[in-house]
């Protein structure tokens, strides 16, 4: 039984995790935080789509996991559509993401929860009927257990510190941990036929002790979440030209900027969080009353081009696989069923050749030793260590 080592129980790592379970690999997840579904994964706006996103290959890349959200964990994923007020780009008229013009008049209609005023102001509405949503932790926690179900231990509290690397391969994967009783009872090292790097933020430093220099930024992000409302206040997700708003099946609503000022993304203080509430409420007025169960700064992975970087790292012979993308709730399902594919096509009898055509092409664009172009987006360079929670 191939042994696979998986660093990172976020929604990369959990879905990566369940799908190498479910072909027979014998599977470690380490996870540095006391918890899954951390850093860049609950920091995520949690919203699936391929809204505008370039080239084609990508968008199509985007909409193949959209639909297996809906055709294999419809428990987990709600496709509401997602309301866009004030929408200016070019109409994308592609049949196989549909988009529908929304007359101000109608809004209401849609959306009887938006202010009057800001309605009849919204000269350029659309909605795209196939976007959805999922809860991040939910999600995460739901693919880490089936992936225990069938046999995966998940270790919390395991920080990474090194990767054994002999003649090239990845052989043991050496960590500290928060947890002593869990140290004495598992050891601090664990042997792997192949290591799946999948650490959001963290995976630069890990895939450069197997040789490969990854151009990822950090992307800091602020995420407000209300307490509980009436459910059914918002129909879709809803984005005004300055807030983002979704509103959970318990009733509470996830708020984040559309177009923040960089230190408002950093800033995790209680004038910060009502500051992004009074924003939605301008748009919303029952959020006026909601109250505020927390506010939290997460960084999110952003490959430098802005696409997923999915592959072997670290030369011809290597074991190591890095999967980390900016867009990780949406693609998952898709980059959990792909990676796990080309993982056990090369350590469970196969070769690094020998996974699917299919898998070839679809990842073929995605991989670490492309070049990369800088995409453009104004995206910094940030110190990961500083995201937090209050």
């Amino acid at each position: 039984m191939a042994k696979v080592v998986v660093i990172g129980a976020g929604i990369i790592g959990a879905s990566i995790s369940r799908q190498l379970a479910q072909r027979g690999a014998q599977v470690t997840v380490l996870e540095a935080a006391a918890a899954p579904a951390q850093g860049a994964t609950k920091a995520s706006w949690a919203w699936l789509n391929s809204n505008y996103k370039q080239p084609q290959h990508y968008k199509d890349f985007n909409i193949r996991s959209m639909q297996l959200w809906q055709q294999q964990h419809s428990d987990l994923a709600t496709f509401c559509g997602c309301l866009m007020l004030h929408d200016e780009r070019p109409d994308p008229q592609d049949p196989a993401y549909p988009m529908a013009p929304v007359p101000a008049e109608q809004l209401l209609q849609l959306e009887p929860a938006l202010s009057p005023e800001l309605a009849a102001s919204a000269s350029h509405a659309r909605l795209f009927p196939a976007e959805g949503w999922c809860d991040p932790d939910e999600a995460t926690r739901s693919f880490l257990q089936d992936a225990q179900q069938l046999g995966a231990q998940v270790l919390l509290g395991h920080k990474v510190e090194a990767i054994t690397i002999d003649d090239g391969k990845a052989t043991q994967v050496a960590c500290s941990t928060s947890q002593p009783e869990q140290q004495q009872q598992q050891g601090s090292s664990y042997t792997a036929d192949a290591v799946v790097v999948a650490a959001g933020t963290g995976c630069p430093e890990l895939a450069a002790q197997a040789g490969c220099q990854l151009p990822l930024l950090h992307k800091p992000a602020a995420i407000v979440m209300t307490s509980p409302l009436q459910p059914g206040l918002l129909r879709h997700m809803v984005i005004s030209d300055t807030v983002f708003m979704l509103q959970r099946r318990d009733g509470r609503v996830l708020l984040g900027e559309t177009r923040p000022e960089e230190a408002s993304n950093t800033d995790d203080s209680s004038s910060n969080a009502q500051r992004i509430l009074a924003l939605a409420a301008a748009a919303v007025p029952a959020l006026a009353s909601a109250g505020i169960e927390g506010i939290y700064i997460g960084y999110r992975p952003y490959p430098a081009d802005g696409h997923p970087v999915l592959g072997w790292v670290g030369g011809g012979s290597s074991n190591v696989y890095v999967a980390v993308t900016h867009s990780g709730m949406t693609l998952a399902p898709l980059v959990g069923q792909l990676v796990a594919e080309e993982v056990m096509a090369a350590v469970g009898g196969g070769s690094r050749g020998s996974s699917s055509s299919s898998a070839s092409r679809l990842l073929a664009p995605y991989r670490p030793s492309r070049q990369f172009q800088v995409d453009g987006s104004g995206v910094r360079w940030a110190d990961a260590a500083q995201a937090g929670t209050r």
